[in-house]
């Protein structure tokens, strides 16, 4: 089978995720595609662009898979004649209603933040089928949606939302775990920080809590790197200071293999983030033996077992610091492998078993 995978913002995990389906599919993939940067406009002129591409190559899809940030309803009306019938399918990595806005958002300030969670809706009216990456996404999206539509004047929409859950479904990202793991033989714990450098992923938190644990003398090494841009949260640069004897590593890592031994030579994971529909840096870290603390919300309990929701899921900060100090008193003495046992659920060779399966029954 022959698939068109249209992507109007194709960098970071979107591009991960797009090359592994390219990669590893038994069906043949073409990617129309666009840089992730200035995520507004691609919502807009992604569409605009993207469909004549696909409409000037001489790629005959028989499916056609799109991200959440194409504008659907405009790419339907603008592909050529001779593919209005092929199949569109909806994947959402993250959606404009529950993602967190920024404060400095203009559009936010002026009220006109709800256009692009409109997108999201119609987009998912308009597509033939609809993929969640996660359980929370799926139910959160939903649930929101409702509250969103609720917003509006008059002629409620609000029964459409069931045509959407109808026609969707839930297939994780998949994420590749052939690699050996390490031995985990630390002296003292290494403290890990995966992520992008952004304000939603909540910087703040995490390294006030690393403060806190540096004001009473205990002991943790850091590697704090992750993918950042020209701007970024202040507190990195105070952390470099306060922390600077503390740190391993420091900043993005491009190469790919050495990303992993990084993640290898790690010991915990605070994660402190306001935002996740997936989190596939957290999965990352977990398959590679490191200790997951993570709040309880979002999608973070989907990946660990819930008969250890009692220790490594928190509620507080309070909480969280409390467990972080029980985590690095004994973190030796910690079985990693129940953790990275139950993360296997997402490994890449399962999961693409799925999507083949999934466009297969689709087409």
């Amino acid at each position: 089978m022959k698939i068109a995978l249209v992507d109007s913002f194709f960098s970071g995990s979107h591009k991960q995720w797009g090359l592994n389906l390219k990669n590893n599919s038994t069906h043949q993939f073409k990617i129309f595609s666009m840089v992730g940067l200035y995520w507004k406009w691609r919502m807009h002129g992604g569409a605009i662009t993207l469909s004549e591409e696909l409409n000037n190559s001489l790629f005959n899809p028989d499916l056609i898979l799109v991200t959440d940030m194409i504008d659907v309803s405009v790419f339907k009306s603008l592909i050529s004649p001779k593919l209005k019938d092929i199949p569109i399918i909806l994947y959402f990595h993250e959606n404009q209603i529950m993602y967190p806005k920024s404060k400095l958002d203009s559009d936010l300030i002026e009220k006109r933040d709800n256009h692009y969670g409109f997108i999201n809706f119609t987009s998912a009216l308009a597509a033939d089928r609809v993929i969640f990456n996660s359980n929370f996404h799926f139910k959160g999206f939903l649930t929101e949606l409702k509250k969103f539509l609720s917003k509006f004047p008059d002629y409620p929409l609000s029964e459409h939302i069931s045509k959407i859950q109808q026609k969707s479904t839930i297939i994780p990202v998949g994420v590749k775990m052939d690699f050996r793991h390490k031995q985990f033989n630390n002296n003292s714990p290494i403290i890990l920080w995966n992520h992008r450098w952004e304000y939603d992923k909540n910087p703040s938190q995490f390294f006030k809590i690393l403060f806190r644990l540096k004001e009473e003398g205990i002991k943790f090494n850091l590697n704090i790197i992750g993918e950042n841009f020209k701007s970024y949260p202040k507190i990195f640069n105070k952390a470099k200071q306060v922390l600077e004897k503390r740190i391993i590593n420091w900043g993005y890592i491009e190469k790919k293999e050495s990303y992993h031994k990084i993640l290898s030579s790690s010991d915990i994971l605070p994660i402190t983030s306001n935002h996740d529909f997936f989190g596939i840096s957290t999965v990352e870290a977990i398959v590679h033996g490191v200790i997951p603390l993570l709040p309880n919300r979002l999608t973070y309990p989907e990946h660990i077992p819930k008969k250890l929701h009692g220790n490594y899921l928190y509620n507080s900060e309070d909480e969280l610091y409390i467990k972080l100090k029980s985590i690095i008193s004994g973190f030796k003495n910690i079985d990693r492998h129940e953790f990275i046992k139950f993360v296997k659920k997402y490994e890449l060779n399962k999961n693409i078993i799925d999507y083949d399966n999934y466009f297969t029954e689709v087409v």
